[in-house]
């Protein structure tokens, strides 16, 4: 993860929140969590979604960030001492192999996870569908998944940039994987973001 902990101090910049906030503040709505639910945020990056999952949850439950680049998490870290976030933890963990262990590690009570928030991050995973299934194992049945990111069936320009910048392949589709998976229910699908360049698909564990 060596490429993104030097991306880390440039990807506020060069993935600011506001040229994301349409379709996170969306994605994040299709959570569809309640007061003191448990999530995953996955990888976390810099923390940008964090704010919008405070806004709903105030100090009530959990929010868990995952990332495996040091940069990144450091990042996210100074936004969580910065704003005083009392119910927010970072780990630094291999999203591919992270599992229930690892959460029964947080805390000493059962975490039941209730929903997983999959941000910018399958396109650029080598192993994402191992991703997606761990996702799978982890979220409690009746948990919701959401997946925000790129997909562009033909590159253009643009494609290419964010593919160069973020060390990834945006002709993934990676919501074709989740909507394939018989444990998924009532799979949702919006590709209306940024010219149909950013997707936001989501559905319910059973």
């Amino acid at each position: 993860m060596k490429y993104y902990d030097i991306f880390s101090y440039l990807y506020d910049l060069l993935a600011p929140d506001w040229y994301y906030h349409k379709p996170r503040k969306f994605a994040i709505e299709k959570l569809d969590f309640k007061k003191n639910s448990n999530i995953i945020v996955l990888p976390c990056g810099t923390g940008q979604s964090f704010k919008y999952l405070k806004n709903q949850l105030k100090s009530n439950g959990l929010i868990i960030g995952i990332d495996y680049s040091e940069g990144m998490l450091t990042k996210a870290r100074k936004k969580i001492r910065k704003k005083g976030w009392d119910n927010i933890i970072t780990l630094h963990e291999d999203a591919a192999r992270f599992n229930k262990s690892d959460i029964a590690s947080i805390s000493e009570e059962e975490l039941n996870i209730d929903a997983i928030y999959l941000e910018l991050g399958l396109s650029a995973m080598p192993e994402w569908q191992k991703v997606i299934d761990k996702s799978l194992s982890l979220v409690r049945v009746g948990g919701k998944i959401v997946i925000m990111d790129w997909y562009m069936e033909e590159l253009n320009l643009w494609g290419r940039f964010i593919d160069l910048i973020g060390n990834a392949d945006v002709t993934r589709p990676t919501w074709e994987y989740l909507k394939s998976r018989k444990e998924v229910k009532d799979f949702n699908l919006n590709h209306s973001f940024k010219n149909g360049g950013v997707f936001v698909a989501s559905g319910y564990k059973v």
